[in-house]
């Protein structure tokens, strides 16, 4: 059981100084300036400040490529303040089984989150500071979602035994189903464990809803507000069959065009929202996979700049980079004239980026420019560095694979039981 220590006066009179300096050192809206100093919540011996709120808040609204208005950051704080009790309570119990996180961890999964937001390596602090974003709020997010996973696997792997029946009827149907279309799908999945909460719970659903319409981005809202294990990949669940979806849930998806999300959907355990990537034919033969070594100019340009400024900044795009050749020469013309995401963007597949890039990269030779990208908040210009062709994947049934889904799904149901516990067991009062 936990208990709630006494924090003495002491302890309040130096918090409260050093977020009263902390106040002084950061710039902000006037909503932030006016929360600066208010507690926003304690769970058990650990307080979450107003200023960590705010911390949380600027790193979503940014990784989200949302505006940096009073609204949205209204909008954002109920989900947002949830998310960090979660994670205090996710960290305590880490410390309580002295599960510990070291720096390379948390330095990989920087770069996933680069690589998937289609950023130079390296560059996600910069672009933080360069914010006035204290860059320890993504790491106490990254440490609790690693915490996670092996808090859960420690306490409960060993009590799931999956028998050869339950893998036989799982390969039957996928052999069954060889032939339907599968749908690469991202969800945002956010549980009701209190009936009574469920109109809070569906506001800030609702709110998720419409910052994804004002063009957030999807996996950036995933794993900071998902309640699934899926967050820690940006919401990404795969490639999946209607059939194996909820009904409520396949019947929205099967009107979905790729690129577009749901509207919220409620299911047995609460809300989700799902993002349709792609369809592939189940009869379509498989086409060798592409991975690229690429290089971007990336000109910032809002979804709603007048047309005259979209065909300037394309012109500009193309002058600068049509008669370069090679990744170093496109490199320094790039970063001459493009924002701080100009430049390597790693290696990536070519079947995970958006379909518009797909369609400029699949045959472009290495070092030549592509033509400009209209992105929703950019002008673009890519570069393939290198190319390296990935054979077709084997579709045939594996068994292996099948028995860690079904693992998967199965610790997933004790995630959410284990999360439900420490709420229930933790003395946490919001302000």
């Amino acid at each position: 059981m936990r208990f709630h220590r006494t924090i003495t006066s002491t302890r309040w009179l130096v918090f409260s100084g050093c977020l009263l300096l902390a106040l002084y050192a950061v710039s902000g809206t006037r909503v932030l300036a006016q929360e600066s100093l208010r507690i926003a919540a304690v769970v058990n011996e650990d307080i979450i400040s107003a200023f960590d709120l705010q911390a949380r808040l600027r790193l979503i609204i940014t990784m989200s490529q949302l505006p940096k208005t009073e609204a949205t950051f209204q909008s954002l704080a109920p989900a947002t303040l949830r998310a960090l009790v979660d994670e205090k309570l996710k960290l305590q119990e880490a410390e309580v089984l002295n599960i510990a996180v070291d720096q390379n961890e948390i330095d990989h999964a920087i770069s996933v989150i680069e690589t998937r937001n289609r950023m130079a390596p390296n560059s996600l602090i910069g672009i933080l500071e360069k914010n006035a974003i204290n860059p320890e709020s993504l790491f106490n997010q990254i440490r609790s979602e690693i915490v996670w996973s092996r808090i859960v696997s420690r306490k409960h792997g060993e009590r799931i035994t999956i028998a050869d029946e339950d893998i036989d009827k799982a390969v039957q149907e996928e052999e069954t189903a060889r032939n339907q279309p599968r749908y690469h799908l991202s969800e945002i999945a956010i549980p009701v464990e209190n009936p009574e909460n469920i109109t809070q719970v569906s506001e800030q659903v609702m709110n998720l809803s419409a910052q994804l319409e004002n063009g957030a981005d999807f996996g950036s809202l995933a794993q900071s507000f998902s309640q699934s294990s899926s967050a820690a990949h940006g919401g990404d669940i795969d490639w999946l069959r209607l059939d194996q979806l909820p009904p409520e849930v396949s019947s929205a998806v099967s009107r979905l065009q790729p690129g577009q999300v749901t509207r919220p959907i409620r299911i047995t355990s609460g809300f989700v929202l799902i993002k349709l990537h792609e369809i592939r034919s189940g009869s379509a033969p498989q086409q060798p996979e592409s991975s690229l070594k690429l290089n971007q100019l990336h000109l910032p340009l809002p979804a709603d700049a007048p047309e005259d400024t979209v065909t300037l900044y394309m012109q500009s795009a193309s002058n600068a980079t049509e008669t370069t050749q090679g990744c170093e020469a496109f490199d320094v013309a790039s970063k001459k004239i493009g924002s701080p995401l100009s430049g390597t963007l790693g290696e990536v597949s070519l079947s995970k980026l958006p379909p518009v890039f797909r369609d400029a990269l699949r045959s472009l030779p290495a070092g030549k420019a592509s033509a400009p990208i209209r992105s929703p908040d950019a002008v673009i210009v890519l570069m393939i560095c290198e190319r390296k062709d990935i054979p077709a994947p084997d579709l045939s049934v594996n068994r292996k694979e099948i028995e860690q889904r079904i693992f998967s799904q199965r610790l997933a149901v004790y995630a959410r039981q284990e999360i439900r516990e420490l709420r229930r067991a933790a003395y946490i009062e919001l302000r």
